[in-house]
């Protein structure tokens, strides 16, 4: 995935509001991370989202902090307040405790967004602890991303194809 961006010159960004920075652990790791990956925000407090990330607070107030909207939100906002290309959120319920008939733990929204091209929203419903639920979110979130990188190609979106 890294290749695929630093090949294109894109850059990506990283909103976590619930996997406490794993994701942007995982993804700083791989050499060579600094071409294509500019960093990100790990948001878990709302004040951070509509502060930092500057997300309207009526959409925290509509949908909750673990919903499509929010991610979709906080995608956007990471582009728009960036020059990073690509924006990959996530939000969920990681437990053990925390999660309602509604929003169970192990549910998790991610949406990565191409600047000014596309969105690509996915809902999750994973098992396990809680740490194997942010390895789970990590691992579907790179597979997010490489559908992403795929489909603007296919679409023609991506910049500088090779």
């Amino acid at each position: 995935m890294g290749e695929a961006l630093a090949r294109r010159s894109q850059r990506l960004i990283v909103v976590e509001a619930g996997a406490g920075g794993s994701l942007q652990a995982e993804l700083s790791a791989q050499p060579g991370a600094s071409r294509w990956f500019c960093g990100g925000v790990v948001c878990y407090a709302d004040s951070l989202k509509t502060g930092l990330l500057q997300l309207d607070p009526q959409v925290l107030i509509r949908h909750g902090a673990v919903s499509a909207p929010t991610v979709r939100s906080l995608a956007h906002q990471a582009l728009r307040l960036s020059d990073a290309d690509w924006a990959l959120a996530e939000t969920g319920v990681y437990g053990p405790a925390g999660g309602s008939p509604e929003k169970p733990v192990g549910l998790v929204y991610l949406h990565v967004a191409y600047r000014g091209a596309g969105d690509w929203p996915r809902m999750l419903r994973l098992s396990g602890t809680r740490a194997s639920l942010r390895s789970q979110t990590s691992a579907a979130a790179v597979q997010a991303l490489l559908g992403a990188l795929r489909a603007a190609d296919q679409a023609g979106l991506a910049a500088n194809l090779e």
